[in-house]
């Protein structure tokens, strides 16, 4: 297995990202260096373990045969309700001949069928003991209380306003550096009913994709903890935190009926917000290219193009042509001269100040070039140093940086998708697996409303905790899901893709 620059860098990455951390740190002073320490540590030993031990690898990777099993299942549901031509993708693309499928028909659903099931799982203790024994590493090796690990666990399954139902009684008394774990471990993973969505997405151009999303989930966990204790360090002893609480439903029926319900209202959430970001995203992309067609104008050209048209020999009154006197003619050209100069000097001052406001503009869209100046481009060159950093070449960095400023200022559910959209060959497998662990998230603008909304819910007494935290919360959360990325950046591809 190969390993180079692009490996080390990716180390240099870690480092970078952790720097950035205290930075913004609450308190430099009490920088927590067991828990990075331990933190890092977990992570490439998720990645070893995962990856590395071929049982472990073979049961991960058989995740992947899953979707073809709960895509058929949810395709049974969608073709009862809505008829077997619009309900299942064969049907809609034999009778219109276009390709599938269907985003909200034949994809979305799956969220519903995947809430419903893991809200059994749980019930039957199957996926609370898988969530508990992650809890426990994290209590064990990161010093977490018993709440706050079985929150952090939690959301590597659950969503960022599903976990903290879990531990719901304990959040009023929790430490603000515990509340700051909380929301941060929700951002830096994302909930399992749309991680097998992602997993769809991407089968196609990324080799089992749903367990490398799944694992991204596992391995962004302990950097979620890690980043929110060096943000905001901890100041309440560890035996005065909350202990361990245990959630239940009261029967299979009501887990499968309360996960369905909130399988429909996450499915809403993603259409709104879905239709809400594509069409900002046009908008944007309208204004911006506006913009960079117009910002090479000449203002001396542009002024002097006002101009007034000849006056007419002959002017009609009352239904009949007037012959118009020529010293009247000759007065009135002089007169719409002077009214012409006046206006281009006028407006030249201010032709000039809008085409100075218009010089970045101008600059952008001559790097952007044929592709056009648009927030995508934009947004690849103000996260390609990042991406850069966690090990993605720079050729590709641009590519990849868009991908991740998508995700931060729309959705992580779009960025997927142009993910999904980059042909096999115009993306190495290495860069685009780095990449799909980056965005793999739910840091994005969108979602701090979402958050501070959930967790004011459940609990309204810490809703000013929650709005101090929550900017803190997007940046932390972007730099664990970066984190990710550079932890499988820094370690030999072949270890991922079996070379």
């Amino acid at each position: 297995m190969e390993w180079g620059w692009d490996n080390a860098r990716a180390i240099l990455g870690i480092i970078m990202i952790f720097g950035i951390a205290f930075g913004l740190s609450e308190n430099k002073k009490a920088f927590p260096w067991k828990v990075v320490l331990g933190a890092v540590a977990i992570q490439f030993a998720f990645a070893l373990i995962l990856f590395g031990v071929p049982i472990i690898r073979e049961l991960l990777f058989g995740a992947n045969k899953l979707v073809d099993g709960l895509i058929a299942a949810t395709a049974a549901g969608t073709g009862f309700v809505f008829g077997p031509v619009l309900g299942t993708q064969a049907g809609w693309e034999g009778l219109t001949g276009q390709p599938g499928p269907i985003f909200a028909v034949h994809l979305l659903p799956l969220i519903i069928v995947v809430a419903a099931l893991s809200a059994i799982l749980w019930h039957w203790h199957v996926l609370r003991w898988v969530t508990k024994g992650f809890a426990y590493v994290f209590r064990r090796l990161l010093g977490l209380g018993g709440a706050t690990s079985l929150a952090v666990s939690a959301n590597v399954f659950m969503g960022m306003t599903e976990a903290p139902i879990l531990i719901k009684p304990y959040i009023k008394g929790m430490s603000r550096s515990e509340i700051f774990i909380l929301m941060t471990a929700g951002f830096a993973t994302v909930a399992g009913s749309v991680l097998v969505l992602y997993g769809v997405f991407l089968r196609d151009v990324m080799p089992n994709a749903l367990g490398q999303l799944l694992a991204a989930s596992l391995i962004a966990a302990p950097a979620a903890v890690a980043l929110a204790l060096v943000m905001v360090p901890e100041t309440v002893e560890e035996t005065q935190r909350a202990h361990e609480p245990d959630f239940e439903y009261e029967s299979t029926m009501d887990a499968f009926a309360t996960g369905a319900s909130d399988g429909l209202k996450i499915l809403a959430n993603i259409i709104t917000m879905l239709i809400a970001a594509l069409a900002l995203l046009f908008l944007v992309n309208l204004l911006l290219g506006w913009l960079g067609a117009i910002a090479g104008f000449s203002p001396w050209e542009t002024a002097k193009s006002f101009d007034i048209e000849a006056m007419p020999d002959k002017w009609r009154v009352f239904g009949t042509y007037m012959s118009i006197p020529e010293w009247l003619q000759i007065g009135l050209t002089y007169l719409g001269m002077g009214v012409e100069w006046i206006i281009e000097m006028v407006s030249l001052p201010f032709l000039w100040i809008i085409k100075v406001l218009l010089i970045p503009v101008a600059l952008m869209q001559r790097f952007a070039g044929d592709a056009g100046l648009s927030i995508q481009v934009i947004l690849g060159w103000v996260f390609s140093p990042i991406m850069y950093m966690i090990g993605v070449p720079m050729g590709e960095a641009a590519q990849s940086g868009s991908l991740m400023g998508i995700k931060t200022v729309l959705t992580e559910f779009i960025a997927f998708l142009d993910l999904a959209s980059i042909p096999v060959d115009e993306m190495t497998p290495r860069t685009r697996m780095i990449t799909a662990h980056a965005i793999n998230g739910f840091a994005n603008f969108g979602s701090i409303g979402i958050l501070i909304g959930g967790l004011s819910i459940i609990e309204p007494a810490r809703r000013t905790t929650f709005l101090e935290l929550a900017w803190k919360t997007l940046i932390a959360g972007t730099l664990a899901t970066c984190l990710s990325g550079a932890v499988v950046g820094a370690l030999p591809a072949g270890l991922f893709f079996g070379g």
